[in-house]
């Protein structure tokens, strides 16, 4: 998810299509797809639970004032949301 609308890095992975997700040593091809503004709102909703440190960033970005899963969700369309499917290894 891009905090900010415009992030650099959104355009980035738009035109890439691929990247790498690293966990300590361990690393991995992934496809880098852009949900639409419908598939982002559960994705949207669940964030303030899934990743409540998450909300302060968005509060702070000026992005929501309260940080409900409502106004998360409300943030569809504004930001980008992604998905990370695996590529298999050749």
């Amino acid at each position: 998810m891009a905090g900010y609308p415009g992030a650099d890095w959104v355009h980035n992975a738009r035109a890439a299509g691929v990247g790498t997700l690293s966990r300590g040593r361990k690393s991995r091809r992934v496809k880098v797809v852009e949900l639409n503004a419908e598939e982002s709102r559960p994705v949207l909703r669940a964030f303030p639970a899934e990743v409540p440190i998450g909300v302060g960033f968005l509060k702070r970005a000026g992005l929501v004032s309260r940080g409900t899963p409502e106004e998360v969700e409300a943030l569809a369309g504004r930001i980008a949301v992604f998905r990370f499917d695996p590529i298999p290894a050749n």
